[in-house]
C-alpha cells in the first residue's frame, strides 16, 4: 500500500503507539496528520509490549485496532509484533513519522531511547519525525476518571 502510494508521488505518513482508550486527543492527532500526507497509516503495540500499569490495555489489541480502522481519516491499521516503532518504520518507510506534542520534550531532551530509535530508524529511509500540536490528552489519565463515573 505504502509502495504504491509512493508510486503515485503520495506522501506516507505512520502513527505508531499504544492508542488504549481512543479520545479527541487521538482524533485531533490523526486529523492533524492526515493532512501533512496522503497515505495515514497506523501501527499499534501489541498486548504483549504495553507496561503501562495493571489492568493495561484496556482493550486488547483487535479492539484498539479495530476501533481506529473505524476512522475515516486512517487509511490502514496493524498490529506491531515489536516492543517498539522501528520494525514498522523498517517495513513501510513513512515520508513522515507523527507523534504527539507530549513526545517532543522526550525527543528533544533525548529521554525516551525508543523514540530516538524510531527517529534514526525514518531518517536511515530518508523520511522524517514530526510532533503535531494538537491538545495533549493521555488514556493514563483519563482512567481514574473513568472507573470513579462507573
Amino acid at each position: 500500500m505504502a509502495e504504491l502510494a509512493r508510486g503515485r508521488g503520495q506522501k506516507v505518513a505512520l502513527c505508531h503507539g499504544c492508542f488504549d482508550i481512543l479520545h479527541v486527543g487521538h482524533i485531533w492527532h490523526f486529523m492533524a496528520v492526515k493532512d501533512l500526507a496522503d497515505l495515514l497509516l497506523v501501527t499499534i503495540t501489541a498486548d504483549k509490549y504495553i507496561s503501562k500499569g495493571a489492568g493495561r490495555p484496556v482493550f486488547v489489541q483487535e479492539q484498539r485496532a479495530f476501533v481506529i480502522a473505524a476512522l475515516s481519516c486512517v487509511d490502514a491499521v496493524a498490529v506491531s509484533e515489536f516492543p517498539t516503532g522501528v520494525m514498522a518504520i523498517e517495513t513501510i518507510c513513512p515520508d513522515l513519522y507523527v507523534k504527539g506534542a507530549g513526545y517532543l520534550r522526550d525527543y528533544a531532551s533525548g529521554g525516551d531511547l525508543s523514540l530516538i530509535a524510531e527517529a534514526d530508524a525514518v531518517a536511515r529511509h530518508g523520511g522524517r519525525i514530526e510532533f503535531t500540536a494538537t491538545p495533549e490528552f493521555h488514556s493514563t489519565d483519563l482512567i481514574p476518571y473513568l472507573k470513579e463515573c462507573v
